[in-house]
């Protein structure tokens, strides 16, 4: 059985105040005729609209993806916040992570998919170090994958969080 398991692969197609991420994005996307590289279910659905760049981004092509996945990923994503959002301020990272929970959270919802959603400030390479419903990573995974539990693991802390990052 294949399954997938991105590691802080979320990016949100959002553009702050300061920071245009989704417009360079969209940019990149035309510039380098993306088009034959992303899925193609996705280009299918958006090709009448114009907007096939939509599906440079997780949260507009995961509803296409069919492998069962399990995604890592900080709701506090510290590349996303220090290059999309920039700056990290409480009130605005905060109110990002929340935005960032319900539309990662609305995209992953196929029953196949579970997830490991943290509340910590990182980009990957956390395996093992976080613990959810005292569950590390591995565990969660693991339980996903035999399908033990629906394998839906998240936190809801308000940044910082120093607490919920520790074993």
């Amino acid at each position: 059985m294949v399954r997938g398991m991105p590691d802080s692969g979320y990016f949100l197609d959002y553009d702050s105040t300061d920071r245009k991420y989704a417009t360079d994005m969209r940019w990149v996307f035309t510039a380098q005729n993306a088009t034959s590289g992303v899925d193609q279910d996705c280009i299918g659905a958006h090709s009448a609209g114009g907007d096939t760049y939509l599906c440079f981004f997780a949260e507009h092509t995961t509803p296409y993806i069919k492998t069962p996945i399990f995604p890592l990923q900080s709701r506090y994503d510290s590349w996303q916040v220090g290059n999309i959002l920039g700056t990290n301020e409480t009130a605005p990272v905060n109110t990002y992570g929340t935005m960032f929970a319900q539309r990662f959270q609305a995209v992953v919802n196929n029953p196949e998919n579970g997830y490991f959603f943290d509340s910590c400030y990182h980009h990957c390479g956390e395996w093992d170090s976080i613990k959810i419903d005292n569950s590390l990573s591995g565990a969660a995974m693991r339980d996903w994958y035999n399908k033990v539990n629906s394998g839906r693991y998240a936190q809801q802390n308000p940044y910082p969080c120093e607490t919920c990052c520790k074993p």
